[in-house]
């Protein structure tokens, strides 16, 4: 025979030895066995021969090689003694006590090598274990991390919410997890995803483009793929029931208007089908009252349906921390008469209490006109406030809502007005002060500044 017997040990290296060496050093051993202390020490030798190499040169973590060796060595041993014994001088005591001792102190010897070589093996793990300390604690932590965002998504959801449908009835939405595929109409909305920093959930905006994004979330609205319905302006830009239906949205975070028959179709519909919808408080006709606390709870509820509370609640501080503001710094003053108007062609409509630019007026500290929803010149004439505000759609560039505040001021029909000789005139993007999202905080300072400017001079 030409092969090798290869003795596999734990470090993993081969130590090869050749065949014919091993036959070799065997029939020198049964030689001078036989030749100089007879049959019995011969079989304990040449016992402890086979079993050594037939189980200490398996030793690996394989457990079950280790008893495959065991096996095949006590086979190659009781052939050896059936042949010595058959060779002998008969005496079957003397072979069985040979076989007895030479099994145990066989596998005396291989358990300890084991031993030995299991114990160095440990040793060895524990060392680059220890080398590699300041890693394993950065993994933990990763870990430890990754197993507290699990709980906390295990914790939070499901997650039950209201809001209506194209009815105005109320309805009930249950999330069991975040969404992941989500449709998002008007600016608010939006704006909204993306200040809690959920821009990779969207996968199509309605009516928001690029210039009507605060410079602040450009970044995070250019990682928005979808954008074939951004345009508002296009009628034939509007996207469909069919449009929304091919982009199997998980989630609609929309206005009202939005869930009409001309557009995406009524909550109604999304609910049976499996997409969960959420309505803009201050959208429409919802709400008989547009509030401050609707926009915050619009917030708050976007925070909670994502489980990202924390990042909606520090927005929802901040707004309140400037209305707290200047309440706090005005208690006591005698309160400005402030007029909110919108010119709409040969129109010109107001503002009142139940309007969302009204309620802020009256958060920070005014005095709001509230008259009939549409008003002639000679009205407010007859009003003659402290301070006037236009509203304005031009966006945010320099000179944005100088068109709306010339109105009045180059009017010599106002040329009497107080707002207009004390250059009380201002105005108000529309988006800060209609369903306004996180620019809420935006229409709250424009208006707290107009009023109270010596409170912002920092």
């Amino acid at each position: 025979m030409n092969g090798a017997i290869i003795f596999q040990r734990h470090s993993g290296q081969g130590h090869q030895i050749k065949f014919a060496r091993i036959s070799e050093y065997f029939m020198w051993l049964l030689t001078k066995c036989l030749r100089l202390r007879g049959h019995f020490f011969c079989l304990k030798q040449i016992s402890i021969f086979f079993l050594k190499y037939g189980i200490c040169g398996g030793i690996n973590k394989n457990k079950g090689e280790i008893q495959m060796k065991k096996k095949l060595a006590v086979i190659a041993l009781a052939g050896l003694m059936g042949v010595l014994t058959a060779c002998g001088s008969g005496n079957s005591t003397a072979a069985t006590q040979a076989q007895t001792e030479a099994k145990t102190e066989a596998v005396t010897e291989a358990k300890t090598e084991a031993k030995t070589e299991t114990e160095t093996a440990a040793q060895t793990d524990n060392k680059a274990g220890e080398s590699s300390e300041g890693s394993t604690d950065v993994s933990g932590e990763s870990e430890t991390a990754a197993q507290s965002a699990s709980k906390s998504e295990t914790d939070h959801y499901p997650v039950t919410i209201s809001t209506f449908n194209f009815n105005k009835e109320p309805v009930e939405e249950t999330f069991t997890e975040a969404p992941k595929k989500v449709i998002t109409a008007w600016q608010n909305s939006v704006e909204t995803m993306l200040a809690l920093g959920l821009e990779d959930n969207i996968i199509s905006i309605i009516g928001v483009s690029e210039d009507d994004i605060s410079p602040s979330l450009r970044e995070a609205y250019a990682k928005i793929k979808d954008k074939e319905f951004n345009d508002f302006t296009d009628s034939n830009a509007a996207m469909s029931k069919e449009a929304a239906i091919m982009l199997e949205p998980d989630f609609i975070l929309a206005w009202k208007s939005t869930f009409s028959d001309k557009s995406l179709g009524d909550v109604d519909y999304w609910q049976e089908n499996g997409v969960n919808t959420y309505m803009a408080l201050n959208s429409n006709d919802i709400s008989e009252n547009r509030t401050v606390d609707n926009e915050y709870q619009d917030i708050m509820t976007v925070g909670k349906i994502f489980n990202v509370e924390d990042k909606a609640q520090a927005l929802v501080d901040e707004m309140k921390a400037s209305v707290d503001k200047v309440t706090t710094a005005t208690q006591g003053q005698e309160k400005k008469k402030v007029l909110v108007i919108e010119f709409l062609g040969d129109t010109i409509s107001i503002y009142d209490k139940t309007s969302l630019a009204g309620d802020m007026v009256t958060k920070m500290g005014g005095e709001l006109v509230d008259t009939a929803k549409d008003i002639s010149a000679e009205d407010i004439v007859n009003l003659d406030p402290d301070v006037i505000f236009t509203i304005h759609m031009d966006g945010y560039g320099e000179g944005a809502g100088s068109d709306a505040v010339k109105s009045i001021t180059e009017n010599p029909a106002y040329s009497s007005l107080k707002a207009v000789k004390d250059s009380q005139v201002f105005p108000l993007n529309l988006s800060d002060v209609y369903t306004s999202g996180i620019r809420t905080i935006d229409g709250l300072n424009a208006i707290g500044k107009a009023l109270y400017p010596e409170l912002y001079q920092d």
